[in-house]
Formats: C-alpha cells, sequence, structure tokens
C-alpha cells in the first residue's frame, strides 16, 4: 500500500522535503495555524475520532483560500508508540476515518449512499429479471433438445418395426 502511487502522493514521499512548499496538508500533531484562519475555517470536525481530521481540516483551509505550508525549519519532537497502528481497532479507524473523508467530500459517493436502497432494490429486481429469462432460455434450450432427442427415437423405431 505504501509503494502505491496514490499512497506515496498522499504521503508526500516523492518530493525534496528540504525545502518549503504549499502541501495539500500536514500532520495535525505539528500544524501552526493563524488564528484568522482558523477562524474562518472553524475548528476540526468531530466526526473524524483519530486520523484524517488533519487532512479535513486543511482541505477546508484550502477551500476557504488558506495555504498550507511544509516549512522544513519547523521541527517538532513527538514521542509516541504509533499503538493505534498496530492493531486491527487501528486500521479499522483509519479505514473509517479515510471513508468518512471522501463521503464528506465526493458528491459521488454521497449520493451513491443515499440512494444505496434504492440501488439495492433496482439490483434485486435485475437479477430477479434475469432469472427468469435464463429459466426460460434453459426451458426453451431444453425443450428443443428432448423434442429432437424424442423424434429421432420414434423415426428410429417407427423405420426399424416396419422392416
Amino acid at each position: 500500500m505504501r509503494n502505491s502511487r496514490t499512497a506515496r502522493a498522499h504521503l508526500m514521499l516523492d518530493y525534496d522535503h528540504r525545502e518549503p512548499r504549499p502541501v495539500d496538508w500536514v500532520l495535525g500533531g505539528a500544524m501552526l495555524v493563524r488564528r484568522r484562519a482558523a477562524e474562518d475555517v472553524g475548528g476540526a470536525d468531530e466526526r473524524f475520532f483519530l486520523y484524517f481530521e488533519d487532512v479535513d481540516w486543511c482541505f477546508r483551509m484550502g477551500k476557504r483560500g488558506w495555504r498550507v505550508w511544509y516549512v522544513p525549519e519547523a521541527a517538532m519532537e513527538h514521542h509516541h508508540r504509533r499503538e493505534s497502528a498496530r492493531d486491527f481497532r487501528g486500521l479499522r479507524r483509519h479505514l473509517m476515518s479515510s471513508l468518512r473523508f471522501y463521503e464528506k467530500w465526493s458528491l459521488l459517493l454521497y449520493v451513491a449512499k443515499q440512494s444505496q436502497a434504492r440501488a439495492l432494490g433496482l439490483a434485486a429486481v435485475a437479477v430477479d429479471i434475469l432469472a427468469v429469462n435464463l429459466a426460460f432460455l434453459l426451458a426453451f434450450v431444453s425443450r428443443g433438445q428432448l423434442a429432437f432427442t424424442l423424434t429421432s427415437r420414434c423415426s428410429r423405431s417407427h423405420t426399424t418395426g416396419s422392416s
């Protein structure tokens, strides 16, 4: 996963980190935010328990015209063990937060989710129609095959019986 193009772009792994530059997002634990920006954009979205709250906040800043910068001279030390990333619950939280982010900002996913029940109902009807048509096709082919078999047997017995 870490070597996929999407993950590498998201984690900004393929550029020179020695130069300051605008980026899509920075880690929430290492942000310095102007008060005016925070007041303009609002606080972090509380629907994100862990993971993607920083991505969401930076994305909202960008939508409001604020730029997010990576500054290599800024340094911080964060003592942690990344326990949340080592078990299934952490992976599940990360996945749920990423889905929440894409649901929040993607119209396509939002529409798909809103019409999920309708789509499932239509899919069930389509499967039923397909199954009925396949059953008729199978019956038609079987009947034709059976008729051919019966006709050939009858004509063979008819010809052998008359000799």
